[in-house]
């Protein structure tokens, strides 16, 4: 393809310092803080930055602050920025832009690359690039003024992105938390507590990973569907072949981005927490709140697919133990002629009697029984609560 006028087509080499990381013996390394950082390969990667957790007191390979670094041992392809003197292990090379280059232009290259060029690795334990490889990658550079204007555009268009995806995000999460059922939980302080019958971590977690995995060649659309007895969250793209839900959910395997530069940007803004972690954080997530999840591969596409609970636990439950304190807390102190000692309305002696009589009632059933809204039955709960 041929290049716009200006733009000269190179080698990476030309244009940038490569340097190919060397790991030291393993006695070198500790978590004291010994030394300079040490990163060996990816697995410290953050946003944009690396985060230090192992450092060596005798560096083989250096990358300077400011160096691109890419992993070149499995995975092939993901980048971080070097924001100081740190030592790289052989499962990294270092970027280093030459006069004229910008840094960012560059990491944006490698983003925009990253799906071609991960497929390059080879090797049968594991995948992984030569420095060669890296070093004569094809690299169209333009002049300095257009890498500026080209870094802006991108920036530009990431933030439209960012609103974009942020948007659609929150509709459809409001979508699913319009259509599930809460229960009401009055604590021992009778301060209202609503809890969803899955949690909205999970789902939201789901939503986003869903935007981000999708396959956008495809004619089919994404979709978020509430029936009665459970919640689907489908995307288009089939499942990377070989690997099933459970790989991540143990975390043996590293994450697979379909859209890196999408995926990139969702991470900066956090909307993923982190690379690699969204099916176990939706399992662990559901796990803790006892809600059934299932990760289904299907022909096309990809669900995570929510059960929803029973309809009695979700009835807008006050709860035994609710009921026995307002009863014993409220009802005892009133004694059989309520309201005798103690300035209560018609309505809130209702709801006592109702209560003392029934500790397992309901928030709503009792609303139904007096005739008034269910937020008025738990406002008038907390206010006989606090004149007794």
């Amino acid at each position: 393809m041929d290049l716009p006028t200006g733009w000269v087509r190179c080698r990476l080499k030309d244009a940038n310092m490569v340097i190919a990381g060397q790991s030291p013996e393993s006695k070198y390394y500790n978590e004291n803080g010994d030394g300079l950082p040490f990163f060996q390969g990816k697995a410290d990667f953050g946003q944009l930055y690396p985060t230090n957790r192992v450092y060596c007191t005798a560096p083989k390979k250096l990358a300077e602050s400011g160096d691109i670094l890419l992993s070149v041992r499995a995975p092939v392809g993901p980048t971080n920025l070097a924001r100081e003197t740190v030592a790289i292990g052989r499962g990294l090379n270092a970027i280093r832009p030459l006069g004229g280059v910008l840094t960012r232009y560059v990491l944006y290259y490698f983003k925009q690359i990253e799906p071609v060029f991960s497929g390059q690795g080879t090797g049968t334990t594991f995948s992984a690039v030569t420095v060669d490889t890296v070093k004569n990658l094809d690299f169209p550079l333009p002049p300095l003024a257009e890498q500026h204007r080209i870094v802006v555009k991108i920036d530009a268009l990431f933030s439209k992105l960012d609103k974009g995806v942020e948007q659609l995000a929150a509709i459809a999460e409001r979508y699913v938390r319009n259509n599930i059922r809460w229960k009401v939980i009055l604590d021992g302080s009778l301060q209202r507590k609503e809890i969803p019958e899955i949690p909205m971590d999970a789902v939201r977690e789901a939503i986003i990973n869903s935007y981000c995995h999708r396959d956008y060649r495809s004619s089919q659309n994404n979709a978020i569907m509430v029936f009665s007895n459970r919640v689907e969250i489908y995307n288009p793209g089939k499942f990377p072949e070989g690997l099933t839900p459970e790989d991540f959910i143990k975390g043996s395997e590293l994450s697979i981005k379909r859209n890196p530069l999408l995926a990139q940007l969702m991470y900066y803004v956090r909307d993923i927490e982190s690379f690699g972690t969204g099916i176990k954080r939706i399992s662990d997530a559901c796990e803790a709140a006892g809600v059934k999840v299932e990760f289904e591969m299907r022909k096309l596409g990809f669900a995570v697919v929510f059960y929803r609970p029973d309809d009695a636990v979700y009835d807008g439950s006050i709860g035994e133990s609710i009921g026995n304190n307002v009863g014993n807390n409220v009802g005892d102190s009133v004694g059989n002629n309520v309201g005798d000692s103690v300035d209560l309305s018609d309505i809130q002696k209702q709801i006592i009697t109702i209560i003392r009589s029934n500790p397992k009632t309901s928030a709503s059933a009792i609303a139904t029984e007096i005739g008034i809204a269910q937020r008025n039955v738990e406002r008038n709960i907390k206010n006989s609560k606090t004149k007794v």
